[in-house]
């Protein structure tokens, strides 16, 4: 919930392009009951996918996800830093510093 609103957030890669890619979706709940996407973010390097770890008020952490990149194109899978994690404020829809 933010600011009256229910927000949903969906975690992980991105499905079309480069899979090392990790990004975020953030909808909100309109009034006709129905999602509506706020807008994807993509994650400030390419550590791969991610999900999510905790929500501590408006702040969205997100972790290496477990799910390995898919083998197909020229795609060469990164190896993700161990423990690192991404912030993302929903109340300023931008990526901030652990």
């Amino acid at each position: 919930m933010l600011n009256g609103h229910f927000i949903w957030i969906m975690a992980g890669r991105l499905g079309i392009g480069d899979p090392n890619q990790g990004a975020i979706e953030v909808s909100e709940l309109g009034p006709d009951d129905m999602y509506h996407l706020i807008g994807t973010y993509l994650t400030p390097s390419k550590q791969g996918a991610v999900d999510i770890a905790a929500v501590d008020g408006t702040r969205v952490y997100l972790a290496h996800s477990q799910i390995p990149p898919p083998l197909d194109g020229d795609a060469t899978p990164v190896t993700p830093v161990p423990n690192f994690v991404f912030v993302f404020d929903l109340a300023t829809d931008q990526w901030v510093s652990p």
